[in-house]
């Protein structure tokens, strides 16, 4: 008899969570955040963020590059230039697959010729700091982070 009871009370809890599941609206995934709200002439819905609202530029100390690689070094390595304290998206792309590494901040990336190699870091400090392909054994770009001089 008390089995049954239990039974009986799982299935109103599960009919309870499913209507309940079934009322409350689904979070925005869009970063548009939408509320409704009732005023004196009823429901109404203010927006947050306009759905057709321009995008904002890129945040101020974003750096965003792309390094290319060959499969047999032709000439320098090429440089990409930060500022201490900036996040810098950097993609590491080439025509073969190989693992490429920043080891100043221990990070390990694997590239394909399909997909490139993505770091995204803050560069917290000021030096220059080798972009190295593990295959290749060799350096493959240099991110140079230094203040800004004026």
């Amino acid at each position: 008899m008390a089995a049954r009871r239990l039974v009986i009370v799982m299935l109103v809890l599960l009919a309870l969570s499913t209507l309940v599941a079934a009322l409350v609206p689904a979070p925005d995934r869009g970063g548009n955040a939408t509320r409704s709200a009732t005023g004196p002439s009823g429901p109404t819905s203010t927006s947050q963020a306009p759905v057709n609202a321009p995008q904002p530029a890129a945040a101020p100390g974003l750096v965003e590059a792309r390094i290319d690689i060959a499969p047999k070094p032709g000439g320098p390595p090429p440089v990409v230039a930060v500022e201490p304290g900036n996040r810098l998206v950097l993609g590491v792309g080439g025509t073969v697959g190989n693992d490429i590494s920043i080891p100043a901040f221990g990070l390990t990336e694997t590239m394909t010729p399909s997909a490139a190699a993505i770091f995204d870091l803050i560069v917290d400090r000021p030096g220059r700091f080798a972009v190295r392909a593990f295959g290749a054994d060799r350096v493959v770009g240099t991110i140079v982070s230094k203040k800004r001089a004026g």
